[in-house]
């Protein structure tokens, strides 16, 4: 709106902004928080199809956008060297994400299963990209009783989790694709067992060699 005023009075209809002065809210304050908990992932995982299980999977462990994951090829996926080069991104830079074990084992079924498509994931009746997995998605958490996740949420779970075992920020804002650490910060949230540990390290009982830091 501000943008419209401005333009307004460049065009002469307005001698000044007259809401040159209003503040904007932060993004982070409507931010949603919300993670997938191990326990909830397992539970997410019985109530899916083969086919959900496996998006939800790649995203868990990539962190790859709704629409990198409905749209990815065959030819994106390097068998050799095991990472996805992602091309159609948001920010229009191509970047690759290494495939750990795990997804590694799940890409070659799928592999094996779909091979003959030119997309990993498409929809039988089409042979097309799914365009969406919301309702599947939605189902799948109504009958796993996990309330006000949304797919996007994964892309938080991984940063958490990945920040929760000790990787730097940076590294986590290539994989996510992000342009600065700062949007990648507003991903990773640390939780209350993360902040525990992090006073217990300045606990004088956790010093090595057992003895009071005051008598040094």
């Amino acid at each position: 709106m501000k943008k419209m005023f401005n333009l307004a009075v460049e065009e002469g209809y307005l001698e000044e902004n007259i809401i040159r002065k209003v503040k904007n809210f932060s993004e982070k304050d409507t931010l949603k928080e919300r993670i997938l908990t191990e326990k909830e992932e397992e539970k997410l995982m019985e109530n899916c199809s083969d086919t959900l299980k496996s998006i939800i999977a790649v995203a868990l462990n990539t962190g790859m956008r709704r629409a990198e994951i409905l749209n990815l090829t065959w030819s994106q996926v390097d068998f050799k060297n095991r990472r996805i080069r992602v091309e159609k991104t948001k920010s229009g830079k191509v970047r690759h994400i290494p495939i750990n074990d795990d997804l590694f084992k799940q890409i070659l079924n799928l592999k094996s299963e779909n091979g003959q498509s030119a997309f990993v994931f498409f929809n039988p009746a089409t042979k097309k990209p799914f365009l969406d997995m919301k309702t599947p998605f939605k189902r799948a958490c109504r009958i796993s009783g996990i309330e006000g996740l949304r797919f996007h949420d994964l892309r938080h779970t991984l940063a958490t989790r990945l920040v929760a075992r000790g990787i730097h920020i940076k590294t986590i804002r290539d994989l996510l694709g992000h342009f600065s650490v700062t949007v990648t910060e507003r991903y990773a949230h640390s939780n209350d067992e993360q902040k525990r540990k992090a006073v217990e390290i300045l606990n004088k009982k956790s010093d090595k060699t057992g003895q009071d830091s005051d008598k040094w």
